[in-house]
């Protein structure tokens, strides 16, 4: 694969020797010397690109195979595991909205579109992220304009309604349980139509959790709690699913329950949250948090055992996992990174907005302006010393765990530098250039789908890693 130093890629080189009329004054001579001397350095700017394209191999990658989706300018989109989701906004005279499925061929041909493979219609409003679970397609309706929430599970295959809950979709658990907080009684899975809104009023406080099995909506075990209680979770890296749950009652009890069977691990008792506004509570590792007039305390997971305090200052986010420390945000800018079996401070660096986690290492985004990517560089997780400048990159998010950066930057011509950040070997492989998009890319596994001028969406297979 080529490696290509794309530290300071840009489009100066495509502007060409400065074309203006000499000012009066300078004369002839000097003017053709000018243009022999821009000359021999564009030659031998060219020269020594050949000889580095002739050590490298091609000076560019092949275009990926890819395919592209119909979309309209407001629609949402989505990869799931061998699909990708397409939700039209509402249009005068329509209810509801569509969502159109389509399948993701093992192989792409270029330039190929996909079929439908189902379109149905769904209520006003907005939705979460959806996700695939045993063969099915969770949705969750956050924002109805027909009544609460509600969690709502399709047939992946052809888009059947199968079942459908009032309440907030909170968790998966390790087994692939849903995790729904509700607040109004009993009702069958399958029994309410969809969207008839027979449920507690919107913004009520979700007083019970349950589990539910993701196909048949079968209740695997309830928790009952007083309104204001809060639950928090332990979430893995690897498939986003939760191994623990962290209750916190009105009371001040903590309580840490295994998400599999909702059995109680641990308790203990702490001030109670309700006399405090300030009070926050969150799980990073294998330590529940609590920030408070500004002091975070660790508590060990599960079993809730004291392990430090530390001082925070105003503006600081909570401490959130960082590798093998803990890392905390400002709202002003800057970072820190915390010693998790301890909570003393590493180190702070005001340089870095964002970091992200690579291996063992990390990856620090620094500021940009509004809207524009910041330059990055590999930093040691027990020092924050930059080991390697990388070059500005616009980082993707990741609908699934893909276990890979990829950055992605615009150049002035319009094309789209698609580029893997290896931090192990402190290189930026050049993957692919695209044309004629126009942004919102994101990575779904091996996917890079992008929003393209024309509204669609394009979708490229990125290569297996070597």
């Amino acid at each position: 694969m080529v490696i290509i130093d794309l530290g300071e890629l840009g489009s100066a080189a495509s502007d060409g020797p400065d074309r203006r009329a000499d000012p009066v004054g300078r004369s002839a001579d000097r003017s053709a010397w000018r243009r022999r001397t821009v000359l021999r350095a564009s030659l031998a700017a060219v020269l020594a690109g050949a000889l580095t394209l002739l050590v490298a191999g091609d000076p560019l990658p092949r275009p990926l195979p890819g395919l592209s989706v119909p979309a309209r300018l407001g629609s949402a989109v989505t990869v799931v595991p061998g699909w990708l989701l397409v939700v039209d906004p509402t249009v005068p005279g329509a209810v509801g909205q569509q969502l159109t499925a389509y399948r993701i061929p093992g192989a792409v041909p270029d330039d190929v579109g996909p079929v439908p493979a189902w379109r149905i219609r769904l209520p006003t409003g907005g939705f979460g992220t959806p996700m695939v679970l045993d063969g099915t397609l969770v949705l969750t309706a956050f924002r109805p304009e027909t009544g609460p929430p509600r969690v709502r599970v399709l047939d992946l295959a052809t888009g059947a309604f199968r079942w459908e809950r009032t309440g907030y979709l909170e968790a998966v658990s390790a087994a692939g349980d849903l995790l729904i907080g509700v607040s109004d009684p009993e009702t069958p899975p399958g029994t309410a139509e969809p969207g008839d809104g027979s449920a507690s009023p919107e913004g009520s406080d979700p007083a019970t959790l349950e589990a539910r099995d993701p196909v048949s909506g079968a209740v695997r075990w309830s928790l009952s709690s007083p309104p204001g209680t809060r639950r928090h979770y332990r979430w893995s890296e690897t498939d986003g699913r939760s191994r623990l749950l962290v209750v916190v009652l009105p009371s001040g009890r903590v309580e840490a329950r295994d998400v599999a069977t909702g059995a109680l691990l641990a308790a203990t008792t702490l001030p109670a949250p309700g006399v405090n506004p300030g009070w926050h509570g969150s799980v990073a590792g294998d330590l529940f948090i609590t920030q408070s007039v500004g002091v975070a305390t660790a508590y060990g997971l599960p079993g809730l055992d004291r392990r430090w305090s530390a001082p925070t200052v105003d503006g600081e986010l909570a401490p959130s996992t960082c590798g093998p420390h803990l890392c905390s945000y400002s709202y002003d800018g800057g970072i820190r990174v915390w010693d998790a079996g301890t909570g003393r401070t590493r180190w702070t660096d005001r340089r870095w907005v964002s970091l992200y986690q690579a291996g063992e290492e990390l990856v620090g985004s620094a500021a940009a302006g509004p809207g524009q990517p910041g330059p990055l560089a590999v930093l040691d997780p027990d020092t924050g010393r930059s080991l390697a400048e990388l070059g500005i990159w616009d980082v993707l998010p990741a609908d699934q765990p893909a276990g890979r950066l990829i950055g992605v930057r615009t150049a002035r011509d319009r094309r789209t530098w698609v580029a893997e950040i290896d931090t192990a070997a402190r290189q930026v492989r050049l993957l692919t250039v695209l044309r004629g998009v126009s942004g919102e890319c994101r990575l779904a596994e091996r996917w890079l789908y992008c929003r393209r001028v024309d509204a669609s969406v394009g979708l490229w297979a990125l290569p297996i890693r070597p």
